[in-house]
């Protein structure tokens, strides 16, 4: 498959999602089928928040995707490694950041006083909300922005990946976690 197919079947699974209208699958069957092996048709990036799962949120199944899920959807060289398995390994054509609104992480990096447990995730989000703060956003709409920011800045970090940059696309999106729609960005060219 090719990233522009990847991207359309991303975008058709979301709509699918969005509608209440997902497919109807065979969980044994798929499972069965997968299980010598999976060929992920796109890697996504997504913030461990129980609701932006890929597999729902796209309307996938078993081995459709390559799902790596971090706090605040934040790309480390842990995330970069596993990047490079879907990539080089099992072949996904595309990768996708997914940032979504109301996320936890990407709050609490806008708050100053943010909780010692949550502040090694925190300190690679703080960027994106200092941008949002500096850009002279309104105080009510600082964390959406520093959502869309942080999300296109891992998607920036992934592409300057030389391992991968060569390898595949990179998108950025974010899932509104009201309507389950998602926006994609950065998709030109493809």
């Amino acid at each position: 498959m090719n990233p522009a197919d990847s991207l359309r079947r991303l975008v058709d699974g979301n709509a699918r999602f969005a509608a209440g209208a997902t497919a109807e699958v065979d969980l044994v069957e798929r499972r069965e089928a997968t299980a010598d092996g999976q060929r992920p048709w796109a890697a996504i990036v997504t913030c461990a928040d129980s609701r932006v799962a890929p597999e729902l949120v796209f309307d996938t199944t078993l081995g459709d995707v390559f799902s790596v899920r971090t706090g605040g959807n934040v790309v480390d060289e842990l995330v970069l490694g596993s990047l490079r398995f879907g990539v080089e390994v099992l072949g996904a054509p595309l990768i996708a950041v997914i940032g979504h609104y109301g996320c936890g992480a990407v709050e609490a990096s806008c708050d100053p006083d943010v909780p010692d447990h949550f502040a090694c995730v925190c300190d690679e989000i703080r960027p994106s909300a200092e941008a949002a703060r500096a850009s002279g956003t309104a105080e009510e709409a600082l964390c959406d922005e520093a959502v869309r920011l942080h999300a296109e800045a891992m998607a920036a970090r992934i592409a300057a990946d030389e391992r991968l940059a060569s390898r595949v696309p990179v998108v950025w999106g974010v899932y509104d976690v009201a309507s389950g729609a998602v926006t994609f960005h950065d998709t030109a060219g493809l």
